[in-house]
């Protein structure tokens, strides 16, 4: 008798909450009949504290599993399918509107992608806000983290130094964009209030 091996895993599907479409659904026909809705307000405030508190615990949660090797022994397996690294030939591409002519640029549509992409709009016109800011601050994300990728792996040598370099540049412009006006944090209304996880 053939010994039966074990059932592969049904893979399961998410797509948003029946409550968060209905929520958006819900404001754009009032925006289109031009209605205020008190009770729409509330709807508001209540749902927006429940994406507030899912972006606490994602934090919490890569933050944790960032610190503690053991964590992610156990989630490495979700992490990767949650960051959703696929081969570009397995997913669609989103359309690029980039300022760069469209040519030679392809974004893979993966979770982490379609994240960033629809955080920073994706339309060429509408960027001269605290978008700009978020973007320098990823800028400046991926320049630690190859600061140390190129040490690691030419040293201190020519291919590090010129790549740092190029690298800095694109830094050097985004902030000179972004201008030294500070983010006035007395209009911050909900803040994600917890130390982060690898500063304690």
């Amino acid at each position: 008798m053939a010994k039966k091996g074990p059932h592969p895993q049904e893979v399961k599907r998410y797509v948003p909450s029946e409550w968060l479409k209905s929520f958006l659904d819900e404001k754009l026909q009032l925006l289109k009949k031009d209605e205020p809705s008190t009770k729409w307000n509330k709807k508001k405030v209540d749902n927006m504290d429940k994406l507030f508190q899912s972006m606490a615990n994602l934090i919490y949660f890569l933050e944790m599993t960032a610190k503690h090797t053991e964590l992610r022994e156990v989630f490495e397996k979700d992490l990767e399918d949650l960051l959703d690294i696929r081969p570009d030939s397995e997913v669609k591409g989103l359309s690029t509107h980039l300022g760069v002519m469209d040519k030679g640029v392809r974004l893979t549509q993966t979770n982490l992608v379609r994240l960033v992409y629809a955080s920073l709009i994706p339309h060429e016109k509408e960027y001269d806000n605290f978008r700009l800011k978020l973007l320098n601050k990823m800028q400046g994300i991926v320049f630690n983290k190859m600061w140390w990728i190129l040490h690691d792996k030419f040293g201190i040598s020519q291919i590090s130094a010129s790549v740092i370099d190029d690298m800095a540049k694109c830094v050097g412009w985004t902030s000179m964009f972004v201008g030294p006006k500070e983010y006035d944090k007395t209009t911050q209304k909900r803040i994600i209030d917890f130390p982060a996880v690898n500063s304690s």
